[in-house]
């Protein structure tokens, strides 16, 4: 028997640091630099964008380091270019179309971009009067023919859209305020909900999705003809700050939200509930993504400074890996585009290389197949119970409005009006 059997193949599931890559500014005061975005080049993941900033309240003293570095995914013992700014960079991403271009928010709330080939100087930055009053959480470059058109969001409660090109003023803004219903105005920033990460598929260029501190992810479109018809679903996904959000990468209807203490997956056209969810214990998560090869498995991080690997097909009550990778926690973490390297920083402002075994990036025969089957048959059983809350919820009305109506006296109680009131629901 040659053939190996997908069923009985029991490989193992493992990951092991193979690299670490450290803040070059580590030892040099004693100002601690936690990493705070890791960006894989779009040359086929040959280097890799780090950036540091403190997440915690009033955490960036004065005179703490501000840059951010790339590195050669083969050589960790030097930086390949160092990216200056005014600001600790709290977003980084390289530029989807130009390996050499980055952009990246800061701290107090500029966004500035780079080209490695001409300096550590930004080539553009925001002024103060137009750029974020607060931390730039995320920064994405979107799907353009020029490729120079980004959207970023920060805790100020805005999504702004810019273009390098004229890096002046913002394109677009769209206020965060879930309460606005009137077309006519562009929402209270005051009561606007705090960005905490943003999700855009490039295959699906008009929709978009926030995730915020309140602890709900925003389905939104970029169709809209007025600031009060951008939000197109609420999601009540956490308790704490949705920490990551991203749709799955084969199956874009379905996503994946990180907070609290559980990982959540979701359909889009699901608001009451999700599909699924795992418990990581004890420990709070800090991050979160899909695999990019397999499309039932993604990854989260721990407080604990673990990461862990979660096969939803084959179980939802423990991961299949759990590896330890810092002693202070875990703060963020990115795919390989082939998924079989994963890059995790810590508190400590390393960034560990992880090499993943071959179970946790080749794709089986029926893994597709089983989740599509998997995604539609818990949608449909979500939405028949949805329905039977709705149900449950209008009998309560019902009832509660006849008592009242018996107590007052305008309705003698028998059983006949009891049952014709339920019956006309």
């Amino acid at each position: 028997f040659q053939e190996e059997d997908e069923a009985t193949n029991w490989a193992t599931t493992e990951a092991k640091t193979v690299m670490v890559y450290a803040d070059p500014t580590k030892g040099k005061g004693k100002m601690r630099r936690p990493v705070s975005a890791i960006s894989w080049c779009p040359d086929g993941g040959t280097k890799i964008a780090i950036a540091y900033c403190n997440p915690e309240f009033h955490g960036v003293l004065e005179g703490t380091p501000s840059q951010g570095y790339t590195f050669s995914v083969d050589d960790p013992t030097k930086y390949t270019s160092k990216l200056s700014c005014h600001s600790p960079i709290t977003s980084l991403i390289y530029n989807i179309k130009d390996p050499h271009i980055l952009a990246g928010g800061c701290h107090n709330g500029q966004l500035c971009w780079w080209d490695v080939r001409v300096g550590d100087s930004p080539q553009g930055a925001i002024g103060f009067c137009e750029s974020h009053t607060e931390p730039v959480y995320k920064t994405i470059w979107t799907a353009s023919k020029t490729g120079s058109e980004l959207m970023t969001g920060a805790s100020d409660g805005l999504v702004r859209w810019w273009d390098i090109r004229k890096f002046t003023e913002a394109k677009e803004e769209l206020i965060v305020d879930v309460q606005n219903e009137d077309p006519n105005s562009p929402g209270n920033q005051d009561i606007a909900l705090s960005v905490s990460c943003i999700e855009y598929e490039p295959t699906i260029p008009a929709k978009f999705m926030i995730g915020t501190d309140q602890g709900k992810a925003l389905a939104c479109t970029k169709k809209a003809k007025c600031q009060s018809e951008y939000i197109q679903n609420i999601f009540d996904a956490h308790y704490g700050p949705v920490r990551a959000l991203q749709r799955n990468p084969y199956y874009t209807k379905n996503f994946l939200t990180v907070g609290d203490w559980n990982a959540r997956v979701w359909s889009e056209d699901i608001t009451e509930s999700c599909l699924l969810w795992v418990n990581s214990g004890t420990e709070t998560l800090t991050d979160g993504c899909w695999s990019p090869t397999r499309p039932s498995l993604f990854f989260t991080t721990r407080t604990d400074g673990f990461i862990e690997a979660w096969d939803i097909i084959e179980t939802q009550r423990a991961p299949i890996m759990a590896h330890k990778v810092h002693e202070g926690p875990a703060h963020c973490l990115a795919a390989h585009p082939e998924g079989f390297l994963m890059c995790v920083g810590g508190d400590s402002g390393d960034v560990s290389l992880l090499e993943l075994s071959s179970s946790l990036v080749d794709v089986t025969k029926a893994e597709k197949v089983t989740m599509a089957n998997m995604m539609d048959r818990e949608s449909r059983r979500e939405k028949i119970l949805s329905a039977i809350n709705k149900e449950a919820r209008l009998k309560g009305k019902a009832k509660g409005k006849m008592k009242m109506m018996m107590d007052s006296g305008m309705l003698k109680k028998t059983e006949e009006n009891e049952d014709d009131a339920l019956n006309k629901i």
